[in-house]
C-alpha cells in the first residue's frame, strides 16, 4: 500500500493475525468496508472471519 502511495496513516501493519484482529476491532464501525490483503500462506481469512462473527 506504501508503495503505492497510500497515506502512511491509512496503512496499519500488524505482527500477526490476533494483533490485527484486536486493532481492527478497535477501529471499525457498523458499515465500515475494509480490504484485507495478503498471502493466503498467512491466513489472512481467519481475520475477515473474526470481524464477521
Amino acid at each position: 500500500a506504501r508503495a503505492a502511495g497510500m497515506v502512511e496513516a491509512q496503512v496499519i501493519v500488524c505482527a500477526d493475525n490476533d494483533a490485527a484482529i484486536d486493532r481492527l476491532r478497535s477501529l471499525i464501525q457498523a458499515g465500515d468496508c475494509l480490504l484485507v490483503k495478503g498471502s493466503r500462506g498467512v491466513q489472512m481469512e481467519t481475520i475477515v472471519t473474526a470481524l464477521q462473527g
